[in-house]
């Protein structure tokens, strides 16, 4: 499912269009073809412009990793496991794909474990089944971090914890605050230039982004 909103981001006076409640299909996927490709949501067209990058070999993938179209490490190691996947479908070197999609962002702890996941078999089904076992993993977490927060909680939390990153945790956690609840936020911070954003529960429990903007 996919959402728009019209929302105004009170620092700036500026209303912007957010396009939220993503499947997660939209932020990465595989598509067989042919040809096959990787497609991510290139997160450094956010908020302007909803953009999708196709990546038709490991290299342009780990370009996309490289240069931040891929943000988060929960995402990041789902978009290397569809891309030794895509290696796999194009009958590539492997070992070597698995080597550079490993280089690509040696911090995000995720990519090694995807990695190390899809290693003894490389397919387009694990994959999506990794895929999947990532957001239910990141659902619960956030479910979980909701059952700390108390009526009008404001949460920070550091790094990209977004759904776009992660399909879920803290932001997400804020939105998950149970119906009559009061309001809860969550305010995220980085040290990468990118998308700024704050979520907001209503106090009626649906979710409703207030702003993103690039600092």
């Amino acid at each position: 499912m996919v959402s728009e909103s019209t929302v105004l981001v009170s620092d700036t006076e500026e209303r912007v269009t957010i396009v939220t409640n993503l499947d997660p299909e939209r932020i990465v996927r595989l598509e067989e073809g042919p040809p096959p490709r990787v497609v991510v949501l290139d997160q450094r067209r956010l908020p302007d412009t909803v953009v999708e990058l196709e990546c038709g070999t490991v290299p342009e993938l780990v370009d996309a990793i490289r240069t931040l179209a891929v943000r988060g490490a929960p995402a990041i190691g789902v978009a290397a496991a569809y891309g030794l996947a895509l290696a796999a479908l194009r009958g590539d070197d492997l070992a070597e794909a698995e080597r550079s999609l490993a280089s690509s962002r040696p911090t995000a702890v995720n990519l090694a474990w995807a990695l190390a996941e899809m290693r003894a078999d490389p397919t387009p089904a694990r994959a999506r089944a990794l895929h999947a076992e990532e957001v239910e993993r990141c659902k619960r977490m956030a479910a979980h971090a909701a059952e700390l927060f108390a009526s009008g909680t404001r949460a920070l939390t550091h790094c990209n914890a977004g759904g776009l990153a992660t399909a879920a945790t803290a932001p997400r956690s804020a939105r998950s605050a149970p119906p009559g609840s009061e309001a809860c936020s969550s305010t995220s911070s980085s040290t990468r230039r990118g998308p700024f954003s704050r979520a907001r529960a209503s106090p009626r429990g649906s979710s409703r982004p207030r702003g993103s903007r690039t600092p």
